[in-house]
């Protein structure tokens, strides 16, 4: 094996928040949580990729009263479920770095989800909220 190749497990995401962030589980102390990205391929299909990210991670991020997007640096996680009939792939994003409103204005937004600004900024508003009560612990699982 050519020793110049380095191996890494490096992801970079940019999308819309679907959901506001909900308590995932707890290690070693920390709480982690859980929310899902909404990301548009060329061909207009929509992908959601959960992102699973510290606590401490989402209180230090920004968080605009009017978001235009997230950016989500971090590593890919994947694990086999067997739960239930076969085994089926999860596929999930661990965040290292977490960035709202970086780069996408409302209108672009709206562009690529095909829908009107009032639902961006309506969806947006809402996740936001959520996130700000989850945070504060009002909405702890």
């Amino acid at each position: 094996m050519d020793e110049s190749i380095v191996l890494r497990n490096d992801l970079e995401l940019r999308g819309a928040l679907a959901a506001a962030p909900q308590f995932s589980h707890m290690s070693r102390g920390e709480r982690f949580f859980v929310f899902p990205v909404e990301t548009r391929r060329l061909s207009g299909a929509a992908d959601r990729i959960n992102v699973i990210a510290r606590q401490s991670l989402l209180e230090s991020a920004v968080l605009p009263d009017e978001s235009g997007g997230i950016y989500v640096r971090g590593e890919l996680r994947s694990f086999n479920n067997r739960r239930g009939e076969g085994a089926r792939l999860v596929i999930t994003a661990f965040a290292r770095e977490l960035r709202f409103d970086q780069g996408f204005k409302v209108g672009e937004i709206a562009d690529v989800l095909g829908v009107s600004r009032f639902a961006v900024n309506r969806r947006l508003n809402r996740a936001l909220a959520e996130l700000r009560r989850g945070l504060e612990g009002k909405d702890e699982a």
